[in-house]
């Protein structure tokens, strides 16, 4: 059983309830009788006393997915394989995140620009971690978010 719990409120009275894993497990099939379900419940009630006394809709989705992840950690680096063709392979990966997705995106997807930066001025790909890349100048993004209070 995992601890993991979250609590997502909504801008129409509602909470969004989470934090379940379940490795090697591939079915989409849980349901609000699922004993999964009902210890996920059981952890987000005692993360928020009272929260037990809240109705839950019957009728609102039951959310699921896959979100792989990689025991070690993430990978973000260019494929170190000569195509036969004689050329580097010009694949990037970037997986592994798991349900850290959204929060480690921006700096993943940072780190895929300079990769493919790479490949455009055909400079030779490390293996991850032995070398620190040259960073690109940080740029500065306005982020905004709205809410009806």
């Amino acid at each position: 059983d995992e601890d993991i719990v979250f609590i997502v409120p909504r801008n129409d009275n509602t909470l969004i309830l989470g934090g379940l894993a379940q490795p090697h497990q591939y079915a989409l099939d849980l349901t609000l009788d699922s004993p999964e379900i009902k210890r996920m419940r059981e952890r987000c009630n005692k993360f928020v006393p009272g929260l037990e006394n809240a109705d839950y809709d019957p009728d609102a989705p039951l959310v699921q997915g896959l979100r792989p992840f990689r025991g070690s950690n993430v990978r973000v680096e260019r494929e170190l394989r000569t195509r036969k063709d004689g050329q580097m392979s010009r694949i990037v990966h970037s997986y592994g995140q798991g349900g850290a997705g959204f929060s480690l995106s921006f700096g993943c997807a940072s780190d895929v620009l300079d990769l493919v930066q790479e490949l455009e001025y055909e400079i030779t790909p490390t293996r991850m971690g032995t070398e620190k890349r040259a960073r690109r100048k940080p740029q500065v993004v306005d982020a905004y978010a709205y809410a009806n209070l």
